[in-house]
């Protein structure tokens, strides 16, 4: 059965639809939720940060103090902003109060900083994997939102996601 109307015109174009911005609920005039404004006044992370764990430092191309000393069992962190206001609060937003389109918001952003670091000749990942919830955190939540993330990233970025790779043990 099509229930569609016979038209040779679309009656629907997504893109023609004005988003409001998610931080300050002005017309975003951008294909995602976010007005220009906004998205210049994230806090961005520049280039003087930890070369492993992307906490910032006085200076680029170096290793903090602890990444030194102990090494950590990854090699680097790629994080687009520092975890202040207002990006704490959208990742808040999305985990607890189930906000998914704020999550689709980051990790469209978020994507397309990685596909700029991609195309600077970082290499790009042979497959995502998401770090999987407990059942009870999992109830208590209803999603997970690492694997939501990572199938985002996977279309967006064209990298396979495997999501049942990984088991949570004790």
């Amino acid at each position: 059965m099509n229930c569609q109307l016979k038209l040779k015109k679309l009656v629907y174009n997504w893109s023609l639809v004005n988003q409001i911005c998610a931080l300050c609920g002005a017309t975003a005039l951008q294909p995602y939720a976010l007005c220009e404004p906004c998205e210049q006044q994230l806090p961005w992370l520049d280039d003087d940060h930890c070369s492993r764990c992307a906490l910032p430092l006085a200076m680029a191309g170096m290793e903090c103090g602890q990444c030194n000393r102990r090494p950590p069992a990854f090699e680097r962190v790629l994080a687009p902003w520092h975890f202040t206001f207002p990006v704490d609060t959208l990742i808040s937003r999305f985990k607890h109060n189930r906000q998914w389109p704020l999550g689709r918001l980051m990790a469209e952003i978020a994507g397309h900083a990685l596909s700029h670091h991609y195309a600077e000749g970082l290499p790009r990942p042979d497959v995502l994997l998401a770090v999987p919830l407990t059942r009870r955190r999992l109830r208590e939540r209803g999603f997970n939102q690492a694997a939501m993330l990572a199938r985002w990233w996977s279309r967006q970025l064209a990298v396979p996601f495997v999501e049942h790779l990984l088991v949570r043990t004790r």
